[in-house]
């Protein structure tokens, strides 16, 4: 598969990289991400994707390029399937702590149940986060 940028594109994800990279340096030099500077990083990210949104950057050459790409995608899923199976148990652990979706009035214990998930996997990625730098010597700052 030939996957052609033009230099707009080039030109337009290299300045947001350059920016990002320059709004961590300025946030980490205090030691301490603050909310304002969360917002600034937000932001960013919101002007990409409407950059993003108003250009075509990615062009297809071939005419069976778009099949070959869902076939890889498939295929993909299909080895992470078998290579993950201890996600799988997760998630059929997770589905299992939620009520039948099509039930009425089930929808805010469905949306409280699934605060409460993010809560807990947000709550685990940062503590592994923390653990692996700190085995690895990385300040606590940059995880």
């Amino acid at each position: 598969m030939r996957v052609r940028l033009d230099k707009k594109a080039l030109i337009r994800d290299a300045f947001f990289y350059a920016l990002a990279i320059g709004l961590v340096f300025w946030s980490f030099q205090n030691g301490a991400v603050s909310s304002m500077e969360a917002i600034v990083f937000l932001l960013l990210y919101v002007v990409y994707i409407l950059f993003l949104r108003q250009s075509n950057s990615v062009s297809y050459e071939g005419s069976d390029t778009v099949k070959r790409v869902e076939e890889e995608i498939i295929h993909d899923e299909k080895v992470l399937e078998t290579k993950f199976f201890l996600f799988r148990r997760v998630d059929y652990l997770i589905d299992l702590s939620f009520p039948a979706v099509g039930r009425r009035g089930w929808y805010v214990i469905t949306f409280v149940i699934s605060i409460v998930w993010i809560g807990v996997l947000s709550w685990l990625l940062v503590e592994s986060g923390i653990a692996v730098a700190s085995s690895l010597g990385i300040s606590e700052v940059i995880i």
